[in-house]
């Protein structure tokens, strides 16, 4: 259930409202759903797109009756990130951005009360190898 305001959800500490009614504005899916229940799959992760870019030479022998070839390649993979490092990366959810709040105690009337223990921003750049630009070299002898 996604909060409408302070009323919607019991914080042990109520000051983390500020917080948790920052983090659901910073969201789209969130802030366009408050009141409701989160579907299932509902936010998905920012589009990501790369270009890639290869540059390819054959070099021709022409060594007695057979010719031969060297052909060498370099692969820039993700190559709009080389340019600017803003460009190219992947955002992910951040772990902690997908169960923002803990379930501390039942208050006596049953009512559960929470911690906002989530991060300020849902997605977060993914460290993995796909927000970085990569080369590749590689060369291929062939025999005609």
């Amino acid at each position: 259930y996604i909060p409408v305001d302070q009323d919607d959800i019991r914080l042990d500490d109520p000051s983390q409202w500020a917080a948790l009614d920052a983090f659901i504005e910073q969201d789209d899916y969130l802030s366009e759903h408050r009141g409701e229940i989160a579907e299932r799959f509902g936010a998905v992760n920012p589009w990501y797109s790369n270009v890639d870019l290869r540059v390819m030479q054959d070099i021709n022998f022409g060594l007695g009756a057979q010719s031969q070839t060297l052909q060498l390649n370099l692969d820039v993979l993700n190559f709009m990130n080389l340019i600017n490092s803003d460009w190219g990366v992947r955002k992910v959810a951040s772990p902690a951005a997908t169960s923002p709040l803990q379930l501390v105690r039942f208050d006596p009337d049953g009512e559960p009360v929470f911690d906002f223990t989530g991060p300020s921003e849902t997605y977060i750049d993914d460290p993995g190898v796909f927000s970085r630009w990569r080369v590749q070299l590689g060369a291929k002898w062939m025999l005609n």
